[in-house]
């Protein structure tokens, strides 16, 4: 069964939907913020803001808090990660529902994040309708992944999948990518070129469909989070 499938112990309603936006970029949090405010017939509230994991639980430790019923939140932090965080307070808090906003697509490390605590997933290269549906999905009581990874998840394409999806040598650029190392860097640790290391980032970003070696850096460093780059 596909974790969207799976329903979450909460009823729908129509009393106010408490929001916890967790986010280390102040200006990401207010563009979230203001897309909320453009949902009134779901009748959201952000009731709490946090830059971090341990800012968020800190607050909710604190005599007379508002426990959100819904917590938006980055996977990759400074600190513990989105994922920590579920697990948490899949532990703590057990009616706080999270939803995650990941660049990731990897069907073993969308499985991971629900198997975690995570109740919607949603790509942060996804139509902006998505947050929309998964905060719809939440209310009535069920569980969200967006259309094209929900899609992905149901045909386990090769493509977004690793190690399994590249070869030896693309893992082990990628996960020199992953600590931020350059193309020179990387080249001299792995004693190639630097024009076959750039062959090989391109080959990434076709692989893994990603614009850019900035959307490839990000996407190599939440794979790490999740040792889905460990050596096998």
């Amino acid at each position: 069964m596909n974790p969207s499938d799976v329903p979450s112990d909460n009823p729908p309603g129509n009393t106010p939907m408490r929001i916890m936006l967790v986010d280390d970029h102040p200006l990401v949090r207010d563009g979230i913020r203001l897309r909320l405010q453009a949902m009134p017939h779901l009748h959201l509230d952000v009731v709490a803001e946090a830059a971090s994991a341990e800012d968020a639980l800190e607050q909710l430790r604190q005599p007379g808090a508002t426990i959100p019923d819904v917590v938006i939140s980055d996977v990759r932090m400074s600190g513990s990660s989105g994922l920590e965080l579920a697990a948490t307070l899949a532990r703590l808090h057990s009616g706080v529902r999270v939803l995650i906003l990941s660049m990731v697509h990897d069907t073993e490390f969308v499985s991971r994040a629900f198997a975690l605590g995570v109740a919607a997933y949603v790509g942060k290269d996804a139509p902006a309708g998505d947050l929309l549906h998964a905060l719809t999905a939440l209310r009535e009581g069920r569980r969200y992944t967006s259309t094209s990874l929900d899609a992905r998840l149901h045909q386990h394409q090769l493509s977004t999948r690793i190690p399994s999806a590249l070869t030896s040598r693309e893992a082990d650029v990628l996960r020199l990518v992953a600590q931020g190392k350059t193309s020179k860097a990387i080249a001299e640790a792995l004693h190639m070129s630097v024009r076959t290391v750039e062959t090989h980032r391109l080959s990434l970003r076709r692989k893994l469909r990603l614009d850019n070696s900035a959307t490839l850096a990000q996407y190599a460093t939440e794979l790490t989070e999740l040792a889905l780059l460990a050596r096998h």
